[in-house]
């Protein structure tokens, strides 16, 4: 199973262009960013070298979990465990009531 260059058809591609606008929502930053090379993938999970679980470094509100391959269902409970327990502490810490007294 390889990788094939994804052959450019508007029509048919036009969810590229939906996520792209979701992430440029996301990070205002990507508006100006050249995207090239999109790939895809037919038949099988997106897998990283490791998953990416966990909490984004740039924007506190946006938590991962992804990457996980064919492992995704077996991994899914714990992986989901740790990302509710990152999910609660953020929300205990940042959304707990403060006194102006």
């Amino acid at each position: 199973m390889g990788q094939e260059t994804l052959k450019w058809n508007e029509k048919e591609h036009q969810y590229l262009e939906r996520m792209k606008a979701g992430c440029v929502n996301l990070y205002p930053d990507l508006a100006n960013a050249e995207f090239t090379d999109y790939y895809y993938r037919v038949g099988i999970r997106p897998f990283r070298d490791e998953p990416r679980v966990g909490q984004d470094e740039k924007n506190p509100k946006i938590f991962h979990n992804y990457g996980h391959g064919g492992s995704g269902y077996t991994l899914s409970y714990g992986c989901a465990l740790d990302i509710r327990k990152d999910v609660k502490k953020y929300f205990e810490n940042e959304c707990r009531p403060r006194s102006n007294l």
